[in-house]
């Protein structure tokens, strides 16, 4: 059995990340050397149109992750090279990966692939958001805001060095009944 992967967390320029994960991948391949980017994107209601239109948009805006065996300085040196490159989390001078419930959400996330449906999601209000249905089911987080016009929820996954907040889209939400 291998060593465990780390996983990172890059910050680059919003509506690029599709076109930065393709370029990164290309460079660290041509360098010979090992990681994986994954840039993840979700089904949702487009809050703009006057009819309820399904579109895909980023599930983490300006959020790229990167997957590999250990992070060496070359890697670095060649991702921050990249049109689009904003810092690796939390700061490109300190470097931190991803660990604990934010790891093995992340790992939930690369398990179900880069594109996430439409979802259905339980929820406490103040509390967590479980997802039952859909790409991410069991994915839990804590509610920090509710939208149900748009119907989407904001979460956050605390990391002991990251503190991600994030939308999720969601079709039906049902309140837990107690």
């Amino acid at each position: 059995m291998g060593l465990p992967m780390e996983y990172y967390c890059i910050f680059v320029k919003g509506g690029g990340e599709e076109k930065f994960k393709a370029k990164a991948q290309e460079k660290i391949s041509a360098a010979g050397l090992n990681g994986q980017f994954y840039f993840f994107s979700e089904e949702a209601w487009d809050k703009k149109a006057k009819f309820k239109n399904k579109v895909v948009r980023p599930a983490f805006p300006g959020y790229v992750f990167l997957k590999i065996d250990h992070l060496v300085p070359e890697i670095v040196f060649l991702v921050r090279k990249i049109d689009g490159f904003i810092r690796f989390l939390p700061t490109t001078q300190d470097i931190h990966k991803i660990e604990g419930a934010a790891s093995e959400e992340l790992i939930r996330f690369i398990e179900t692939g880069e594109r996430h449906l439409m979802s259905k999601a339980v929820y406490e209000k103040g509390s967590k958001v479980r997802i039952i249905s859909g790409d991410i089911k069991t994915f839990e987080a804590y509610i920090t805001h509710w939208d149900p016009k748009h119907q989407k929820v904001r979460v956050q996954l605390p990391n002991q060095c990251i503190s991600w907040t994030f939308e999720l889209s969601y079709d039906i939400v049902m309140e837990k009944l107690l």
